[in-house]
């Protein structure tokens, strides 16, 4: 499924310490990869602020078998550790609970994300954007009895070695041959319905200063990938950060 909604996220700490819900049958594997490459600005200023927030929105309800994980989007995709990888609070549906989160949120969670969100990386990683081999990451955290949902902070320009997402879509005018394309980078990787039961969401930052020519780029680069992830199994949706 394709889906591309208006997105709007609120985190509000008290939600964040509030006892969970009971009943949880499925685990959450919850993955955000943040474009790091000097493409975007995707870590700068209110989209940084955005992000935090976001995070913190998504496990507000996290149980203790849940899973958070942030990953980097630059040059070196394939062999990219997480910058943070978290279990949630150990919670057991008793009167502790709401304590066991607020010091899991305040000694785990918060300095977590800003340690992320403040990580620098040396200038030979930023100079592209590699995000194809981020699907055999995602593919990995598939597993039985577990909700995997993955956001992408990036504008999704793949650019890597001689391959521009850019390049490769900026003089094409027909849909049919953008939808050809992005279903013919599945098959090629041998991708084909390896993400379905996975949920992508595509949270685009803000364009950079003096990147006008983006924005027509931007619209067919998304319909690139909705339809790259479609063929893939995967529901997904865009939208601006």
């Amino acid at each position: 499924m394709i889906k591309v909604k208006s997105y709007v996220s609120v985190a509000i700490l008290s939600l964040l310490i509030a006892t969970p819900s009971f009943g949880r049958r499925m685990t959450n594997n919850v993955v955000f990869f943040i474009d790091y490459s000097r493409s975007t600005r995707t870590v700068e200023g209110n989209n940084k602020k955005k992000i935090n927030r976001l995070i913190k929105t998504k496990v507000r309800d996290f149980g203790r078998d849940d899973e958070l994980r942030v990953y980097p989007i630059h040059s070196r995709a394939t062999t990219s550790s997480s910058l943070l990888n978290l279990t949630g609070p150990n919670v057991k549906g008793d009167l502790r609970d709401r304590q066991v989160r607020k010091e899991w949120l305040e000694e785990e969670l918060l300095p977590g994300i800003d340690e992320a969100l403040e990580y620098h990386f040396s200038a030979d990683l930023l100079g592209q954007t590699n995000i194809y081999p981020l699907m055999g990451k995602i593919i990995r955290m598939k597993k039985s009895g577990t909700r995997v949902e993955v956001y992408f902070l990036s504008d999704m320009v793949h650019d890597y070695k001689n391959t521009s997402l850019k390049k490769q879509l900026k003089d094409v005018q027909e849909e049919s041959l953008i939808i050809e394309s992005a279903e013919a980078k599945v098959s090629d990787l041998g991708l084909e319905n390896s993400l379905e039961g996975v949920d992508i969401f595509i949270l685009i930052p803000a364009l950079p200063e003096g990147y006008a020519d983006y924005e027509d780029v931007q619209a067919k680069v998304n319909m690139y990938w909705a339809h790259f992830f479609k063929k893939c199994g995967a529901t997904i949706e865009i939208d601006i950060l």
